[in-house]
């Protein structure tokens, strides 16, 4: 025997239709707004007023054919009858016992969770035993269950880690490979970079003008003017430098003024070697500079002090030929400066110096004043004789001291 209630459907469909037969009522404006109106002009305008309300009705029962009709209706009935059902089934799976039901699995998490803590009264007075064999299951299923829980968490952590390690699968296509290595491309680029940084520091002193003092830094004699001038664009760091390089050689600052700095040996009154700052847009580098030294300790000191200073240990290289040890080391702005020992095969017993063009000419000297005082005889002779023997030990005196060797010096162009 059918029930005579009515569904949801029924009860929805005619809800909608009523709604839907309200909203297509004609419309008429409000019994305030006509009296509002005057006579004269309610005789006047209200044939427009007609007008506009007809058209107006019109176009709305069009639009509630359009937009609602019969089948649109029935849908979004059947639509809330789902609705209805959806949560019913919500509410019988949320508030059910399917727990308790036949065939249950226990494995599922939901179902562990819902087991009651104890079993019902009844059970635990008529059958004690099973009632604690329950809850001690019960309690061991939830154990179970939070480690299994936990074992889920750190396999998804596992295979999230194992996601990200997928491109070391291929490391060499996958992975960049280490740059920052001796002659690496790091080293190349920053290398670049110096070379870049010293070019635009100079096109930038060079914008600013050039100072008077460039011109004339010391008034000096002609005689006492260097012999070499070379240009730079960190003075303050290429003086430190050239100081530390060139002390083993015996060189030392002999002034320093605002945009120059003179180098001179320890033998000499005059400079051999300035540096001045250059604030010109021209090139700077490519010059060699060799310094000869009296001994290898001397070229070894050049060599260590250059690199240490330069803090680039591939600055500077050495060599030891058959004839000449020697080692360069270069500065921030490309210049070459080489230190060499040019080797005896003399031992130094018997020639305690090297045999220069100098040496030679000062021993001939030495033997034509030594005949002609000879000849003139008395205190010149011994006179002579004195100052002769001193000279000589004095050479023989600096020659073997490394720190206060004859130097000279040589410039090449690169």
């Amino acid at each position: 025997m059918e029930s005579s209630d009515p569904t949801i459907i029924d009860l929805k469909s005619s809800f909608l239709r009523a709604q839907i037969f309200a909203l297509s009522q004609p419309l008429q404006p409000s019994q305030e707004w006509q009296d509002s109106i005057s006579g004269e002009e309610n005789t006047l305008r209200q044939r427009a007023i007609d007008e506009a309300l007809f058209k107006l009705n019109t176009i709305l029962k069009q639009h509630n054919k359009i937009s609602y009709p019969p089948q649109a209706q029935r849908h979004v009935a059947e639509q809330i009858d789902q609705l209805y059902w959806a949560a019913g089934e919500r509410d019988v799976n949320v508030n059910g016992e399917e727990w308790s039901e036949k065939g249950a699995d226990y494995r599922l998490s939901s179902n562990i969770e819902k087991l009651p803590e104890e079993w019902s009264e009844e059970a635990e007075t008529k059958a004690p035993k099973q009632a604690a064999k329950y809850k001690e299951l019960q309690n061991k299923l939830l154990v179970l269950n939070e480690k299994r829980k936990a074992a889920k968490e750190k396999l998804e952590q596992c295979k999230a880690a194992k996601k990200l390690l997928e491109p070391f699968d291929q490391a060499e296509k996958n992975i960049q490979e280490n740059i920052v290595t001796k002659n690496g491309e790091i080293e190349k680029e920053l290398e670049r970079m110096r070379m870049l940084m010293l070019r635009v520091e100079r096109g930038i002193v060079g914008l600013e003008g050039k100072d008077r003092e460039d011109h004339m830094d010391v008034d000096l004699e002609e005689d006492d003017r260097e012999k070499l001038s070379l240009p730079y664009t960190n003075l303050k760091a290429s003086e430190e430098f050239y100081a530390a390089v060139l002390e083993p050689l015996g060189y030392k600052m002999y002034l320093q003024t605002r945009n120059k700095t003179f180098f001179r040996p320890s033998w000499l009154f005059h400079p051999e070697l300035s540096l001045r700052r250059d604030r010109s847009c021209g090139p700077i580098g490519g010059t060699r500079i060799i310094i000869h030294a009296s001994s290898r300790s001397q070229v070894d000191k050049f060599y260590v002090l250059g690199l240490a200073k330069s803090n680039n240990i591939q600055s500077g290289e050495i060599n030891d030929y058959s004839h000449a040890y020697t080692a360069y080391i270069v500065d921030f702005d490309g210049n070459v400066i080489e230190a060499i020992y040019l080797k005896s095969w003399v031992p130094k017993a018997i020639v305690p110096f090297p045999l220069t063009p100098a040496a030679i000419c000062g021993a001939l000297y030495l033997a034509v004043a030594s005949s002609i005082f000879r000849v003139l005889g008395g205190w010149y002779y011994f006179i002579f004789n004195a100052i002769g023997m001193l000279t000589i030990a004095d050479l023989v005196y600096v020659q073997l001291d490394s720190e206060r060797s004859t130097q000279r010096l040589k410039i090449l162009d690169c």
